[in-house]
């Protein structure tokens, strides 16, 4: 679900700058840049919060995080708040993609890592792929508020999944660093 409400909003990020910024093809460099170093925050702080804070509070709020700070980018006009929100979305995507990616790494035995590590690629590829076309359609059958909307709740609906699923036995399993 994350995948796919990403995907979304990646097939709208050019139309967004033109339509709500009235932006340039600089403007898409900046949001880029901005959401690479939300990137570079994120990575080590993930790690701090990976043995300190419950598995599900942890993928459930970062989650909630994106998705919320994705809305706000993508409905704000001005570019300050713009980048603010980009960085924000970055950092808070990275928690969770490395939180899900450590939890795979950890809880797949060794001889099936790679496989297991390419099939859930694929998988996270295709969502992507579907979120791309999903959100480009929506942009343009219902306007682009309605795919921001739309992808916003996909991210959304990943924290509560997250918040339904993650924990207990698997908390329990991941509870001491290797």
């Amino acid at each position: 679900m994350f995948q796919i409400g990403n995907g979304a909003f990646t097939a709208v990020l050019v139309p967004y700058i033109r339509l709500r910024l009235h932006g340039t093809a600089g403007d898409v460099g900046f949001l880029i840049a901005a959401t690479g170093a939300g990137f570079l925050v994120g990575a080590p702080l993930s790690r701090r919060l990976f043995y300190r804070v419950h598995l599900r509070i942890l993928a459930g709020t970062s989650l909630l995080i994106t998705a919320a700070a994705y809305v706000g980018w993508f409905s704000t006009s001005d570019l300050g708040g713009a980048l603010t929100l980009a960085a924000v979305t970055g950092m808070s995507a990275m928690i969770f993609l490395v939180t899900r990616l450590t939890c795979l790494q950890r809880l797949t035995p060794g001889d099936l890592l790679g496989r297991t590590s390419s099939a859930f690629s694929a998988a996270e590829a295709g969502a992507g792929l579907i979120g791309l076309a999903l959100g480009g359609m929506l942009a343009g059958l219902a306007g682009l508020t309605a795919a921001v909307s739309a992808a916003g709740l996909a991210i959304a609906g990943a924290a509560s999944l997250a918040a339904i699923l993650l924990g207990g036995p698997l908390q329990a399993r991941l509870a001491t660093p290797r």
